[in-house]
């Protein structure tokens, strides 16, 4: 486990114990890789196929993932939606990794019951000789699953990358702070999805915005919002991740504001 990985596991666990006062959650049973990918061979339909959920950020989750895995971060677990008729399969990097039964905590308290963390991680499957994928398009699978079915305008990168490396489209990051602060589009601005509604004011009317979160589901949702309040709005085609695959500048927080209403 790196010390990122460290540090969000301490900012997890304290809201943890926060969250206990709430009442215990189910625990999850631990799968190896072999018995996760037993699960895979053999199911069957009706039954639906178990979803490997990774719960590590998303740069690390771009780098490599298990074929068809998801990427929920641990951060955003208590507001995430997932199919509750499927088995998640929950992981992170390694032995050691405590994200994924911090984020079978989070599920179980919310009610959630079919959960399994798998047994060493990413780094035990790929141990064991199983699929690992890198992907331009990780977030596709993400998007089937997640994605509001009403559809909303996206900014294809190759139209829009020179406006933004120079400023000139507005470009809206909605994900939290905590994962602004670790790097984002250059002259973003930050207004998480969670406050957007009331800082609606911080819009110029006819503006354009193009808006990218760490799932193109919450993007989408944020698009819709501006566009409910007359605002021109359009996605970013494959969000943060398909932009940093191209290798594209990033920036880091300190060089952009976090944009509100607040005087």
């Amino acid at each position: 486990m790196d010390k990122n990985e460290r540090r969000l596991a301490r900012s997890v666990g304290f809201g943890l114990l926060i969250g206990a006062a709430l009442g215990p959650a189910r625990a999850a049973q631990t799968v190896t890789p072999s018995d996760a990918r037993m699960e895979l061979a053999l199911a069957r339909l009706p039954d639906p196929t178990p979803l490997f959920v990774d719960v590590r950020p998303t740069w690390q989750f771009a780098a490599k993932h298990i074929k068809d895995a998801i990427n929920v971060p641990v951060i955003t677990m208590e507001t995430a939606s997932l199919p509750r008729h499927r088995t998640l399969i929950l992981y992170c990097s390694a032995h050691g990794c405590s994200l994924s039964e911090q984020a079978a905590v989070i599920l179980g308290r919310r009610g959630y019951t079919k959960l399994e963390v798998l047994e060493g991680g990413i780094e035990a499957w790929q141990t064991a000789g199983y699929e690992i994928v890198s992907d331009a398009k990780m977030q596709e699978r993400s998007d089937r699953i997640m994605l509001d079915s009403s559809p909303v305008g996206t900014a294809a990168l190759d139209e829009i990358k020179d406006g933004v490396l120079n400023g000139l489209v507005f470009v809206l990051d909605t994900r939290t702070p905590y994962e602004f602060s670790g790097s984002h589009l250059p002259h973003a601005v930050n207004i998480p999805l969670e406050t957007l509604d009331s800082n609606l004011c911080a819009f110029a009317a006819g503006q354009e915005i193009v808006v990218y979160d760490r799932l193109s589901a919450r993007a989408v949702k944020a698009a819709k919002r501006l566009r409910a309040a007359h605002l021109t709005a359009r996605v970013l085609e494959g969000g943060l991740s398909l932009w940093a695959s191209k290798g594209y500048a990033l920036t880091a927080a300190s060089e952009a504001p976090v944009l509100s209403c607040k005087k």
